[in-house]
């Protein structure tokens, strides 16, 4: 069953904050003028639970225009350093069973010993790990069939 949405407009003023004793729940109180409220709001029980977005209102009582970041653009795969390269694909679960592995952490001992390598990072600053590992990622994409060029 759906509840219909009740739409309404109202300055609400902070006057109070604390969290629980666990951290998960805030409860802020807020001052609100009664005849800024629908009745539907005032009537509903206590424990209602109701969505709720915010905006600044600066003195004027307009909006505070807010920067939103934008999400970074994912760089390609192919582009990325050898070892945040190995770090994706050592969570990857279809890297991880061709490595023999369960997890991440078997599928980072597989690229380790391969590799000749103590740390990942090292897949950025020798030359012979770094050529292993290109086998490796290119022996993986063939025997997949997938790409890592192409992220989503």
């Amino acid at each position: 069953m759906t509840t219909p949405s009740v739409h309404c407009e109202a300055r609400l003023k902070g006057i109070a904050k604390r969290h629980d004793k666990g951290g998960d729940w805030a409860q802020i109180t807020l001052q609100v003028q009664p005849q800024d409220l629908p009745d539907e709001l005032w009537q509903a029980p206590l424990g209602a639970i109701f969505m709720v977005a915010f905006a600044r209102v600066g003195d004027d009582g307009v909006a505070v225009k807010q920067e939103v970041a934008k999400p970074k653009a994912k760089q390609p795969f192919h582009t990325l350093p050898r070892s945040q390269q190995a770090g994706i694909l050592c969570n990857d679960a279809t890297f991880q069973r061709c490595a023999d592995s369960t997890n991440e952490a078997g599928a980072r001992q597989f690229v380790l010993a391969e590799c000749g390598i103590s740390s990942r990072r090292e897949l950025d600053t020798s030359h012979n790990a770094a050529a292993v590992w290109d086998r490796l990622l290119a022996q993986f994409e063939n025997e997949t069939g997938r790409t890592t060029e192409a992220r989503g």
